[in-house]
């Protein structure tokens, strides 16, 4: 059996996917018949399954009929899995080592129960995919303060492993039993926080999560998106999902606190010259509106209407 099923999500970016592949064959090709790669992809104007399944043979394609968005998406193959790892890598990651082995290596070493290795930004400065997994009120304190920016990924990317509460769907590694057992993503979230509201239920579980710095790869970061919203709908979608799961997971009066000081602590940034364009800005008039969503109720979370 294999020891690992890789999971990669594409929309509209099939450009972004055959780098991914390209990065993982150059760095993976003497492993690759220990991995199951599956390549998922959300009815893309051109998925172009051709040109991937014919470089690439060694994967398997899956073609869905409409958007299902990254929950309901990665669901949908969940329970074929046999491997004893899954790992969901976003399609706009490229590899600068074998991350994959390397993060399954030291996972299996560690006894974590799910892990991540160390992201980079296109310019090579680090990519923050990590947390400590917090409720509302130690969140804000932790954003406002700038220590999870500034000081504890500092800390954290010294060492060769670190625990760690929180771990983003743009690299996962986890343990498939685990992940079922958790009741896998909530399909009620179209795209952002599921990834949050996992790790809520991991965390109740006492699973443990482990970042590993050996593995190195470029996450370019949120291709996808970006190339169907703007920043104003994709910062509503990320206030809406990250206010629902606060909800599911947190008292009401911490919420609200949390959401307060979200809402003050945006709107002074969103006043500054450097913050005033772009995605802080988006975010603080998101926050305003507590992520609103479009007036039209037959609209999808991403603004298509639905038929």
């Amino acid at each position: 059996m294999k020891k690992l099923c890789l999971l990669i999500l594409q929309y509209n970016s099939s450009d972004m996917t055959l780098k991914a592949l390209e990065s993982i064959k150059k760095y993976e090709g003497d492993r690759l018949n220990e991995y199951r790669i599956v390549i998922m992809d959300n009815a893309s104007k051109n998925p172009r399954q051709e040109a991937i399944t014919t470089l690439y043979p060694f994967v398997e394609y899956i073609q869905y009929e409409e958007n299902l968005g990254f929950a309901k998406a990665h669901n949908r193959v969940w329970d074929s899995i046999e491997e004893k790892w899954t790992l969901l890598m976003n399609n706009d990651c490229v590899l600068l080592n074998n991350a994959i082995h390397k993060t399954m290596t030291q996972a299996e070493e560690s006894r974590a129960d799910f892990g991540t290795c160390a992201l980079y930004n296109e310019d090579m400065t680090p990519q923050i995919n990590y947390a400590p997994l917090l409720s509302p009120f130690r969140r804000i304190m932790w954003e406002m303060t700038g220590f999870n920016k500034y000081v504890w990924p500092r800390l954290k990317s010294r060492r060769k492993k670190s625990t760690v509460g929180f771990i983003s769907g743009t690299f996962l590694l986890i343990k498939t039993e685990l992940f079922k057992e958790a009741g896998k993503f909530d399909e009620s979230y179209f795209m952002y926080t599921e990834d949050l509201d996992l790790m809520f239920r991991l965390d109740k579980m006492g699973a443990r999560g482990c970042l590993f710095t050996q593995g190195r790869l470029i996450h370019s970061g949120g291709q996808s998106a970006s190339r169907r919203w703007g920043n104003d709908e994709i910062a509503r979608m990320r206030v809406r999902q990250c206010i629902e799961t606060m909800k599911r997971h947190f008292p009401k009066w911490q919420v609200w606190l949390w959401l307060r000081l979200n809402i003050v602590a945006l709107s002074v940034l969103s006043r500054l010259p450097m913050f005033k364009e772009g995605m802080p800005g988006a975010m603080a008039k998101a926050y305003r509106e507590r992520g609103a969503p479009p007036k039209n109720p037959n609209r999808e979370p991403g603004g298509r209407t639905k038929t």
